[in-house]
């Protein structure tokens, strides 16, 4: 996790193994048996990628939301660096659809 994240959470071991309790629990992963000891495998149900793909629609519509108000904000700012970030940031907001439905 703290490579995936750019070193910006580093999880204890209590934290990592609540979380995957409550994905269990919940039936968003299960776990695989293999014969390597001492290390448990996960891997997504098909609960779980319906719900990744859902939360990642959501997260897209927040961001794109993000964008475009920045970008006004930017605007009002009128400044040339300020409307150079407000020029780039708005293709980036086409690229994010609503979530389904």
């Amino acid at each position: 996790m703290a490579v995936l994240s750019g070193r910006s959470w580093i999880p204890s071991p209590g934290s990592i193994y609540y979380i995957l309790g409550n994905l269990l629990k919940h039936e968003y992963i299960t776990e695989i048996y293999t014969s390597d000891r001492g290390m448990k495998h996960y891997v997504t149900t098909s609960r779980g990628k319906a719900l990744l793909i859902l939360e990642r629609a959501k997260l897209g519509v927040s961001l794109k939301r993000s964008l475009i108000l920045t970008s006004i904000l930017a605007r009002f700012v009128n400044s040339k660096a300020a409307v150079k970030i407000a020029e780039v940031l708005e293709p980036l907001s086409e690229e994010f659809v609503e979530p389904p439905e």
